[in-house]
């Protein structure tokens, strides 16, 4: 009377399990907890001890099953749904129906061989549970990544925008080679330094997302300013790039490496740029995706056209001269140097130990070059390679260290010479027929069917025919995508308004007042005017 079968099926099934009825009855007591009742009124023994030994037994049977019922009650709604035997589906509902049975009947002589020790064990109930939770936490996930896919697709055919800020970064779970790092401050003005960089930097990666050069370098920004929010272009930089473009903020250094004051040698200012540095350091230590070389820029350079490609070419020339090399320059400063993920905290440790003493960029050749008694043994046995060309141009007319605004700016593939130590140039003299230097393994490397191997973009010689350098007037790409407006610095508008004071446009006391009024609305609403 407890069966699962339908009224109409009773007759199906009894003609298919009248030749073992016997086998059937003990499962279905068994499945429904139902004692087997001899013609004595006394408990059969065969199903007492089966019961008591084999409750997981029991459940094993129960879950076999339960994943069979479903695809039986779909045959069933499928093949019979009017309930008329003799219908061209009977045969396999049939044949259903005793697929069923035979299970029962292995499940019965698994009841009969629990006493055997070499019976292998049978799952817990917490087991069975935990996998089905497992197999359905899995098939929830896939489910809801396609969704989340199709989603993003939609949102991308609705703003076409989208695509252009996606564009070349490394996927979150995949094997990140190379690491564009960008080290940004605010500027006392706010130009947007550090989004026209990542726009540069974003139109040269390839935009296929099936490019392996695209699948494995991603771009990452630390914000070094002292107070984090209040780098407004850096939050609007996160606002238009933040899909493509990973955002942090420096960390402190380890007790062993804080920078400590003494009797400088530098500015204050010099040294605090050092010191930043060092946490610049540590937040890129503590990624959650290493990376197996970082590429250290600043944020207020373009990277030139062909810069990824120039960049890839060179990165491979040097590891044939040498694999182990410790830096690769291929621009000014600290900006255009590409070091490995190993050496990152052997390069903290000096530049927070020397920070009174030589800037950041003097510091880092100290490094690499191995200057001093504690660099060399890092950098004992590996070579540091320069490119002949810069890759970068730089735009900050606005210095966080007050240099010069009117000073000679290398254009794009220039002779890598200027704004340099000795040391770090190219030397065309030692090189003549060569991109790279130092460049004595080219005989080596020398390609077998080619005389030469030089890069050459569009210039007959070495030297590039004409400079190559960015428009007069850079677009903002904060007025070419649609952005929310970000919060403005209260110290901007207190500047307008002193400088309205002084050319008698606004008396001293309304600027004063109007400024007062301005910055309690700000601090209430913390939104623009």
């Amino acid at each position: 009377q407890k069966t699962p079968f339908a009224p109409e099926c009773r007759r199906w099934a009894h003609e298919a399990m009248v030749g073992d009825r016997t086998q059937l009855v003990k499962y279905i007591t068994a499945k429904y907890n139902l004692p087997i009742v001899s013609k004595r009124g006394a408990p059969n023994r065969i199903g007492l001890m089966g019961m008591r030994s084999g409750a997981s037994v029991l459940l094993t049977c129960i879950f076999i099953v339960g994943l069979l019922l479903p695809a039986l009650m779909l045959m069933r709604q499928q093949s019979c749904p009017s309930g008329a035997p003799g219908t061209r589906s009977e045969a396999a509902y049939i044949d259903s129906l005793s697929q069923l049975v035979r299970v029962a009947q292995a499940n019965t002589v698994l009841l009969r061989n629990l006493t055997s020790e070499a019976t292998p064990p049978i799952p817990s109930d917490e087991q069975m549970l935990a996998s089905l939770n497992d197999r359905a936490a899995q098939a929830s996930s896939t489910i809801f990544s396609a969704a989340k896919h199709a989603s993003e697709n939609i949102e991308r055919k609705r703003d076409p925008s989208l695509d252009r800020t996606e564009r070349g970064m490394a996927s979150r779970n995949s094997r990140v080679w190379l690491r564009i790092v960008l080290v940004s401050i605010g500027r006392p003005h706010g130009q947007p330094y550090l989004i026209q960089s990542l726009d540069a930097l974003l139109h040269a990666l390839p935009t296929d997302p099936t490019n392996p050069i695209r699948a494995s370098i991603d771009i990452v920004v630390v914000n070094n300013q002292a107070r984090p929010e209040e780098h407004v272009v850096c939050e609007q930089a996160k606002e238009l790039f933040g899909r493509r473009v990973t955002f942090t903020t420096k960390r402190p250094a380890p007790v062993d490496l804080a920078c400590k004051v003494k009797s400088s040698k530098v500015t204050g200012k010099v040294q605090q740029q050092t010191c930043d540095l060092v946490g610049t350091l540590e937040a890129l230590i503590g990624l959650e995706w290493p990376s197996e070389l970082l590429l250290l820029l600043e944020d207020d350079w373009l990277l030139c056209p062909n810069g990824v490609m120039s960049l890839l070419y060179f990165i491979d020339k040097a590891s044939r001269y040498d694999p182990d090399w410790i830096a690769l320059r291929v621009s000014y400063g600290f900006n255009g140097v590409v070091v490995r993920q190993k050496d990152l905290r052997s390069l903290q440790a000096h530049l927070a130990a020397h920070s009174d003493r030589r800037p950041p960029d003097h510091l880092l050749f100290e490094w690499f070059a191995g200057e001093r008694e504690e660099t060399r043994q890092n950098a004992a046995g590996r070579s540091y390679r320069i490119f002949r060309h810069n890759l970068f141009y730089h735009i900050g007319e606005a210095s966080t260290l007050n240099q010069p605004s009117k000073r000679y700016i290398p254009s794009c593939f220039s002779t890598l010479y200027d704004w340099l130590l000795p040391a770090e140039v190219f030397n065309d003299k030692d090189c003549p027929n060569d991109d790279i230097w130092p460049c004595k393994e080219q005989s080596e490397q020398a390609h077998p069917y080619f005389s030469s191997a030089k890069l050459q973009w569009s210039a007959v010689t070495w030297k590039t025919e004409a400079p190559i350098k960015p428009k007069e007037h850079l677009p903002d790409p904060r007025k070419e995508y649609p952005m929310k407006e970000s919060r403005r610095v209260v110290k901007e508008d207190e500047r307008k308004h002193r400088a309205k004071a002084l050319d008698g446009t606004l008396d001293d006391a309304a600027a004063t007042q109007k400024h007062k009024l301005r910055r309690r609305r700000g601090a209430a609403i913390n939104t623009p005017r």
